[in-house]
């Protein structure tokens, strides 16, 4: 599989080639957005710190491995968000809780402009006509579309889900 990289530094475009074993990106605390981009081949635009990935596979299938691979099946985190929110759309995904990993939609899964943003790299936010402009932590910003109100929401909606599994790792008195 290739991955295209640009790097903010204006060295252009490169490419390299992932190692068989590879199998699907996993989401770290580098990942900064993961876009719904589907463009003939590629169906996935990371984007992390220090650059950007387009990747083959789907976002929902980079969530799933990535949730496997830190200790929980996808349907289980989400299934758990649904019962905290007492929602079924635009849910969070707490990738790793315990690293602090946690993915917020901007749009439902099945609406193709979707993507998702980390949240603790989540510096600031502006509402701009129907858009909202986020800077991330390292400075990086980037337009989604998504008005500020609902961005908002957003932020709120995984800071209960923080404080849920915050309370469940570090506090004793949660009845579960």
């Amino acid at each position: 599989m290739l991955i295209y990289c640009r790097d903010y530094k204006g060295c252009g475009i490169f490419e390299r080639q992932m190692r068989r074993e590879e199998k699907v990106y996993n989401i770290n605390k580098n990942t900064l957005m993961v876009i719904n981009e589907n463009t003939g081949y590629y169906r996935t635009r990371v984007i992390e710190k220090n650059g950007e990935f387009r990747l083959t596979e789907s976002p929902l299938q980079i969530i799933e491995e990535s949730c496997t691979k830190y200790g929980a099946a996808y349907e289980g985190r989400r299934e758990t968000v649904n019962q905290i929110l007492k929602s079924k759309t635009k849910l969070p995904i707490p990738v790793h809780p315990k690293k602090g990993i946690y993915l917020m939609p901007t749009r439902s899964f099945r609406n193709e402009k979707f993507s998702l943003i980390s949240f603790f790299q989540v510096k600031n936010f502006t509402g701009i006509d129907k858009k909202t402009y986020v800077t991330f932590e390292n400075n990086l910003s980037y337009y989604v579309s998504i008005t500020a109100q609902q961005f908002d929401l957003q932020m709120k909606r995984t800071g209960q889900v923080i404080a849920y599994f915050h309370r469940l790792m570090f506090l004793d008195y949660l009845d579960v």
